[in-house]
Parts: C-alpha cells; sequence; structure tokens
C-alpha cells in the first residue's frame, strides 16, 4: 500500500483526541459600568467566577481535516456504551466525508 501511493499513505490514518472545553461568560463594560463622583476611588468588588461550565469534545481527524467532534452531553456518562455509539456515528461520518475509505 505504501508503495504505491507514498503520498496518500499518511493522510489516510484517522486519529482522535479528547479535552475539556472551558467556557465562561464574560462581564460586558457596559454591565461593569458604576457611577461616581469626580475623585472618588473605585468601589472594591469581590471577583466572581464567571467560568460557566465545560464540556468534553472528542475530535477525530485524518490529514484532510476534521471528520467529527462529538460533544458529550451534559449528565451523560463517558463508558462503553457512549464510546460504541460515538465509533458508530464517526463510521458514518467517514462514509459521508471520505467514501474511498469505507468498506
Amino acid at each position: 500500500m505504501f508503495n504505491r501511493n507514498p503520498s496518500e499513505f499518511l493522510r489516510r490514518y484517522i486519529t482522535m483526541d479528547e479535552t475539556w472545553i472551558h467556557h465562561y461568560i464574560p462581564e460586558s463594560n457596559r454591565s461593569s459600568a458604576e457611577w461616581r463622583e469626580a475623585g472618588e476611588s473605585r468601589s472594591k468588588r469581590v471577583k466572581a467566577s464567571r467560568w460557566a461550565g465545560k464540556v468534553f469534545a472528542s475530535v477525530f481527524w485524518d490529514g484532510h481535516g476534521i471528520i467529527h467532534i462529538d460533544y458529550l452531553k451534559k449528565g451523560e456518562k463517558c463508558n462503553k456504551e457512549y464510546y460504541s455509539a460515538l465509533l458508530d456515528r464517526v463510521n458514518d461520518e467517514i462514509k459521508k466525508k471520505r467514501p474511498q475509505l469505507a468498506k
């Protein structure tokens, strides 16, 4: 296979990675504005945590680009049932996006 088409050989491999994506709600300049008298110092504010949460993402790609991104739904467990269903979804995406690789 390598000898027939060496430039495409490594592009055929599909790999994946998983990561936690943290997201937050930024405070706008408008919402943090306050009225004060000339020369008056700013009031002390406790810095509140702006983290809105995090989401678990699984990304599959090959040498041609991203094939599938999956986000674990809130409350769903990352177990063998999840991975089995995920691989079925990825297989469907491969058939659509990389028909030459589908069997």
